[in-house]
């Protein structure tokens, strides 16, 4: 009887292993749904060809007079008072002058509509005010230009120092994790198992569930979703089979939990080496960085940290990409096209907006004067580049995982871009920033009103709004909440990716 008893049992730890066993998510699968997933976003790339975006503009000319010019830039750094009056005369000509500045300073102006786009919109700018009377608060011109601007879909674009496009970060939380089967998704609530129904009264809650990391780096699902990255938490209804949890996805913005001091660290002291990189600005780290990609490519196993970048110099994503994949993914750094703005009004923008830029020139006395001498040359130009190949997914063998987060920005994800043309990449952390469209440029302001913006003369095409959205990034293929370098250990250490 004994012997049956212990037979029994036996076979329960045997049935009950294998379960679990078919429960857990295997990584290869994940690997290669990630695979499969980004080769086929190398094709949803921007259609448009980047010449459709060519500006349209005398070849010589400011478009501007000197006066004009200093009185764009002399309020520079001060404070907007938005409860100063304004005539409307005063407002009309402000805006004249902030239009002319779009046509001749801004790469992005074609690609937003042009002269029958921008007319449109100062259209209706004239009208608002025309309605608001003779004269009237700054706070009203700043409502107008808000709202009738809108239509400029570019995280690089600021006004007082504000982006007009709404900025998404991840909200979630570790309160459940979640498992999946044949049925749907579930969790244990008192230890007992429980499927997923609605979330908030939805019952396609596949929208929500985010394959995630655990503590102990098992794969498993969490409940999670994006908000505008002002908000502090969001409260959702999880429907149960026999119950409702109310959950607090809290707003995960990331870059509190690594170190800033230094730009470029590379650590290759375990069984799988990481390098990060904060930003693209540090000219001392740049050689340090450039010279990670030769060691990277020839590892079998590698993390690459990208969370917090603040992106910088686009020039030094592509110089990496170079150095990491010449024959592959590097010809995928500019995307689709590229296109950059080059007139005196923008030479003259950005030499009044040196000093604004602290870190990003690596001599600003010699740069204002080449800035300056952009400018009196007088002609406006452009250069572009064209990838006439579009984006091309590429084969590789070691497995890298790649690190994001909601401040990963520009040239940071102009790394991201091209990275996810390369087999064998798995994206871990949050969505980024989503600031790739158009870059960090000059500064100008309104002489009366003293409105402040500032927007880059780069236009840059790279994926479609299924891939990539302004405001709202690339996204992961795998969310994490928690730390993601700790995470992504546990998970190599977990499934034993290091000793493959």
């Amino acid at each position: 009887m004994k012997r049956l008893l212990c037979g029994i049992l036996a076979f329960l730890c045997f049935f009950l292993a294998a379960c679990a066993e078919k429960t857990e998510i295997s990584f290869q699968t994940v690997l290669d749904e990630a695979n499969a997933l980004h080769r086929a976003q190398a094709g949803f790339a921007v259609t448009d060809s980047i010449d459709k975006f060519k500006p349209v503009l005398p070849k010589v000319g400011a478009g501007f007079t000197e006066e004009e010019l200093i009185s764009l830039t002399t309020g520079l750094g001060s404070e907007v008072n938005a409860a100063k009056q304004i005539i409307r005369e005063q407002a009309e000509a402000d805006v004249e002058l902030l239009f002319r500045a779009f046509k001749y300073a801004y790469g992005a102006y074609g690609y937003f509509g042009g002269d029958k786009g921008f007319g449109t919109a100062k259209a209706a700018i004239l009208d608002d005010l025309a309605a608001l009377g003779n004269a009237f608060a700054v706070k009203e011109l700043i409502s107008v230009l808000e709202e009738r601007l809108a239509f400029i879909k570019d995280g690089h674009f600021l006004m007082n120092g504000r982006q007009l496009v709404t900025m998404q970060t991840y909200f979630s939380t570790e309160e459940l994790a979640f498992g999946r089967d044949k049925r749907g998704y579930f969790a244990r609530l008192d230890g007992k198992k429980q499927y997923l129904l609605s979330v908030d009264g939805d019952a396609e809650v596949e929208r929500y569930m985010k394959l995630s990391i655990g503590p102990d780096g098992a794969l498993t699902y969490r409940l999670g979703t994006l908000g505008d990255r002002a908000g502090r938490a969001i409260i959702v209804n999880a429907a149960f089979e026999k119950t409702t949890v109310a959950l607090t996805l809290e707003n995960i913005v990331g870059a509190s939990r690594y170190d800033f001091s230094a730009a470029f660290s590379e650590n290759r002291e375990g069984a799988v080496p990481v390098v990060a990189y904060r930003d693209c600005l540090q000219h001392d780290s740049y050689d340090d960085f450039i010279s990670s990609a030769q060691r990277l490519r020839g590892d079998p196993i590698a993390i690459l940290d990208l969370r917090g970048n603040g992106g910088g110099d686009g020039d030094l994503a592509n110089e990496w990409l170079a150095a990491y994949d010449p024959e592959g993914i590097s010809k995928n750094g500019r995307g689709v096209g590229c296109l950059t703005l080059m007139t005196p009004a923008i030479f003259y923008f950005m030499a009044r907006s040196i000093k604004y830029y602290p870190g990003l020139y690596a001599s600003p006395k010699l740069q204002y004067d080449g800035f300056m001498e952009g400018y009196r040359r007088a002609w406006n130009d452009y250069e572009r580049v064209k990838n006439r190949d579009g984006l091309r997914f590429c084969e590789a063998k070691g497995l890298l995982f790649v690190l994001i987060d909601s401040r990963t920005i520009s040239a940071g994800e102009w790394l991201l871009s091209a990275l996810r043309t390369r087999e064998n990449t798995v994206f871990v952390g949050m969505n980024s920033a989503g600031m790739l469209l158009g870059a960090t440029g000059e500064k100008l302001s309104l002489p009366n009103s003293n409105i402040q913006f500032a927007f880059g003369s780069l236009l840059l095409l790279t994926y479609d709004e299924r891939v990539f959205q302004e405001g709202r990034g690339f996204l992961p293929d795998i969310w994490v909440n928690g730390d993601a370098l700790e995470r992504t250990k546990a998970l190599i250490e977990h499934y034993g990716l290091a000793a493959e």
